[in-house]
């Protein structure tokens, strides 16, 4: 099981919304990724506390503590290529790795094991919703419905578009794109309207995407992106706003937030990679495989 590869995750549709009940679709990124390794002679000060932090938690009776510090000390370390401050479920991957390497009696239902996940990666992130290391754990993509229930699914095969993400260059702290959020949320008052609208779309985006209805698909999510580009403008990551603008002239790509924005990844769909290419050069886009 030690080399196993525990994959990066994007959060397709629902950034932000999910919060106030929108459902949300994220899929594993198999492009990057992370696995055990290991380092004789040194010890990864990061994994040793939170060890510590797994042992003060009622968790440890599904974690094998013991098993995991006897590693640690042997030199184990996450060798991961997923970039932090980008978005892309890099703690989320290493929960994952430590819950199928060192979990004992593990949960089957998605449900379930989200919430051991979550209090996992609680370490990392204060509070955490466990849906990236359940994402990185299942391998699949996950579907958090509006009456929030969590189950995985599968995109279908037909699928006619392309799904890509552009690089800012620049890692970005979640938590203060969320407190904007939260403060616009309250101070503007046509803000929570936005909100209420951005839900509604994320809904159609999903149901039309596992429909097979790809013309709403298509049509639903540039709507999406205009929005996006209306009233969350500040939230666009820096160097991107030209080429957003752009898209929503010539349509040849849309593109919308990649997580909480601010920084890390834009994404973006497309109907002809080929036609975006030179267009898209400098942000080194990276294609998702579904």
């Amino acid at each position: 099981m030690m080399d196993k590869a525990y994959p990066a995750k994007i959060l397709l549709i629902g950034e932000y919304t999910v919060t106030k009940g929108s459902p949300a679709l994220a899929i594993p990124f198999f492009s990057l990724s992370g696995k055990w390794s290991f380092k004789q002679g040194v010890v990864d000060r990061s994994l040793k506390n939170f060890h510590q932090y797994i042992i003060a938690l009622p968790l440890q009776n599904f974690i094998d503590t013991s098993g995991f510090e006897k590693d640690i000390e042997k030199g184990l370390y996450f060798d991961s290529k997923i970039p932090s401050g980008y978005g892309l479920g890099s703690s989320g991957a290493l929960v994952a790795a430590v819950y199928d390497v060192y979990g004992i009696n593990k949960k089957q239902k998605p449900e379930e094991l989200k919430k051991d996940l979550a209090l996992l990666e609680s370490h990392f992130h204060g509070e955490s919703s466990g849906i990236d290391p359940l994402v990185s754990y299942l391998k699949e993509p996950v579907l958090l419905s509006h009456e929030r229930s969590i189950k995985s699914c599968k995109i279908p095969s037909s699928f006619p578009f392309t799904f890509f993400i552009l690089d800012s260059f620049r890692e970005r702290n979640t938590q203060e794109w969320v407190r904007l959020f939260n403060e616009k949320n309250v101070h503007e008052d046509i803000f929570p309207i936005i909100v209420q609208t951005l839900t509604t779309l994320n809904k159609i985006a999903i149901d039309s995407l596992l429909a097979e209805n790809y013309d709403v698909f298509w049509s639903t999510f540039q709507k999406i992106s205009s929005l996006q580009y209306d009233h969350f403008r500040e939230f666009i990551p820096y160097g991107h706003q030209e080429i957003w603008k752009k898209s929503l002239l010539d349509e040849k790509y849309v593109l919308k937030l990649c997580g909480a924005g601010g920084g890390g990844f834009s994404l973006g769909i497309t109907k002809n990679s080929n036609l975006i290419l030179n267009d898209l050069s400098q942000f080194a886009p990276g294609w998702i495989s579904l």
